[in-house]
């Protein structure tokens, strides 16, 4: 069968839209493409990173850690300067032999991956 499936979008729960929007907006340096209080998102360039508020429909979820997106780099070193100036929480690089990578928390407590290499 063909499959016509292609991923799009990533979303995670957050606390606070201003906030997250403010934060994702400094860390991708563009623009959310849709903003509101219950979802925006920004267009990458090979996927959507969306954020939803929860709140907004009445849905109880735990927010933080629900899902790690990782982000490929050609300058892990660059990535990681730059953004232990905008992370509230950030681990050292780690090298792990055929990639180097770390980690990071956005202000609602979701963990990301930025990496370089191959995994």
């Amino acid at each position: 069968p063909l499959i016509t499936m292609k991923f799009d979008i990533i979303s995670l729960t957050v606390e606070d839209m201003e906030r997250a929007v403010k934060f994702y907006r400094k860390v991708f340096e563009v623009e959310p493409e849709k903003e509101d209080n219950r979802f925006s998102y920004f267009q990458l360039e090979n996927a959507k990173l969306g954020l939803y508020n929860p709140d907004a429909d009445g849905v109880n979820v735990p927010f933080g850690e629900n899902c790690v997106p990782a982000f490929k780099t050609e300058d892990l070193d660059a990535e990681h300067e730059r953004l232990d100036k905008l992370a509230p929480e950030i681990e050292e690089i780690s090298d792990k032999g055929s990639y180097r990578i770390f980690h990071f928390k956005d202000p609602e407590g979701n963990m990301m991956e930025v990496y370089e290499g191959e995994k």
